[in-house]
């Protein structure tokens, strides 16, 4: 449990630190540490998820090792766009590809200043050429390792024989929820306010969502109790943005399976 190890380092250290203080006050068998001196325990922490274990492998070695950070999001993402990477083809329409983004550079061309901005969803690496107006009004949500869903037009590229593919949009992955999903579903149970009750659930209900409100998508609270059970359809106050840290926290409090973006 990589998760586990990091957050022990600290004690161990510290541990380690006063064995060696307690050396230099002894002889020779006294540095040795029995089994009530001052060794840590493992610290208690939620295991890292996928995301967060891909993050840090990147972190300490430069590259992803152990999986592609494309895949936590893949079974969600296909849900609006159909087609990975490796089966885009040329359109006469706009077509809508998403991957992860492993670098972005700026070069001059014949049309102006433009970026070139590399995806990557597992199955292929495409580059997306976009236009400086575009790249300026949206620079801040391109952002190397995380998702982008590009509107864009692809055509045949005579000169290197593949695609080009020039956006005509750009959304992050909580923008495309926000314009494709119908709602975020959460369920609760008689267990949620066993736990304190049930009015305490509502009220972390309530603050983890107000970070997020007045935005784009309804949330509708599904709660079952062993008298009762039905669906309450939050106000139009309380539709929300659905950003990765909300149903990330969400997800912390409930079963994964009871936290559900719901799409049309």
């Amino acid at each position: 449990d990589r998760a586990k190890l990091i957050a022990t380092v600290p004690v161990a250290m510290e541990a380690a630190e006063q064995i060696a203080a307690n050396a230099m006050q002894g002889g020779l068998f006294d540095a040795l540490p029995d089994a009530g001196g001052p060794m840590a325990d493992y610290a208690k922490v939620r295991p890292w998820g996928e995301r967060e274990r891909l993050k840090e492998e990147k972190t300490a070695i430069g590259f992803f090792l152990s999986g592609h950070p494309f895949n936590s999001f893949k079974s969600e993402v296909r849900r609006f766009v159909r087609r990975p990477l490796s089966q885009v083809e040329p359109s006469r329409d706009l077509v809508t590809m998403a991957g992860v983004v492993m670098d972005v550079r700026m070069k001059m061309t014949a049309r102006g200043k433009m970026a070139f901005v590399v995806l990557d969803d597992g199955t292929a690496v495409r580059e997306i050429s976009v236009f400086n107006e575009l790249y300026e009004s949206r620079r801040g949500k391109i952002v190397v390792d995380e998702i982008l869903i590009v509107d864009g037009k692809v055509s045949n590229d005579d000169f290197t024989g593949g695609y080009r593919i020039i956006a005509d949009s750009l959304m992050t992955l909580a923008e495309a929820r926000g314009r494709f999903a119908q709602r975020l579903e959460i369920s609760l149970n008689g267990e949620v306010g066993e736990a304190g009750s049930a009015s305490a659930a509502a009220q972390r209900l309530e603050n983890l969502l107000a970070p997020y409100r007045d935005e784009s998508c309804p949330v509708l609270v599904r709660y079952r109790n062993a008298d009762a059970e039905g669906d309450l359809p939050l106000g139009a106050g309380w539709r929300v943005r659905l950003e990765d840290s909300l149903l990330d926290s969400l997800r912390e409090w409930l079963p994964a399976e009871a936290v559900e973006v719901r799409y049309r």
